[in-house]
């Protein structure tokens, strides 16, 4: 009788006691590469109304050729910066003068919805590429850990500030925070909308520190004889 070796099958799915777990962190990551996406549509129609100038079909077409054509999510986003400084840092009214207020206000939404977006970039990229594995810990809970063997050293850290699925509630939050500034942005951009958005709280960027403002000088009282 010819003996041979037992092949072991492949397994399609994950063990049974880690399922759930993936199950749930999945339907987060997704969520946050949702909305990723969703954000990054608005930033696109955003380069559309600057391209515009009055002819909204034709300024579309061309916007969805350069746009599909780049390479990365981070190049868009420095089209779009670069177009809108082009636009309205030298734009004019008929009579020679300078710009409307609101398109001056307008251009700082985008600098600043596009910093944003860059600074959450690499959250995003956490999301897309570190490698996590599943810890049976020991009140018999399943939970999602970064993995430090092959993880980049930065990204693992992050990942291990906090638990992971308060991150990504975080980051799917300011990512629907700053699609919805987008979108009003561009509103007013197209004067849909009287006034600019005003900025969203972030919860994955920490707050920018105010400067303290300047105090005019008090006239000292006169001394006493």
């Amino acid at each position: 009788m010819k003996t041979g070796t037992r092949l072991i099958p492949c397994i399609r799915q994950p063990v049974d006691f880690i399922r759930g777990a993936v199950a749930e962190h999945a339907q987060q990551g997704g969520q946050v590469l949702w909305a990723w996406n969703l954000l990054h549509d608005h930033l696109f129609a955003l380069l559309v109304v600057v391209l515009s100038e009055g002819n909204y079909g034709r300024a579309h077409d061309v916007a969805n050729a350069i746009w599909n054509e780049l390479p990365s999510d981070s190049t868009q986003r420095k089209v779009l910066l670069s177009v809108a400084q082009a636009v309205y840092s030298q734009r004019t009214r008929d009579d020679g003068k300078p710009s409307r207020y609101e398109d001056r206000r307008a251009l700082v939404g985008v600098v600043w919805l596009v910093a944003q977006v860059d600074a959450l970039a690499k959250h995003r990229n956490d999301i897309a590429h570190a490698p996590i594995h599943f810890a049976l810990m020991n009140d018999n809970s399943v939970r999602p850990i970064a993995v430090s063997a092959s993880g980049k050293k930065s990204r693992v850290d992050r990942l291990e500030e906090r638990p992971i699925a308060e991150i990504w509630e975080d980051l799917h939050g300011d990512l629907i925070a700053l699609a919805s500034y987008a979108f009003t942005l561009r509103a007013a951009l197209h004067h849909l909308a009287r006034r600019c958005p005003l900025r969203p709280e972030l919860k994955m960027l920490p707050r920018p520190k105010r400067k303290p403002k300047k105090r005019s000088p008090q006239s000292k009282p006169d001394a006493l004889p």
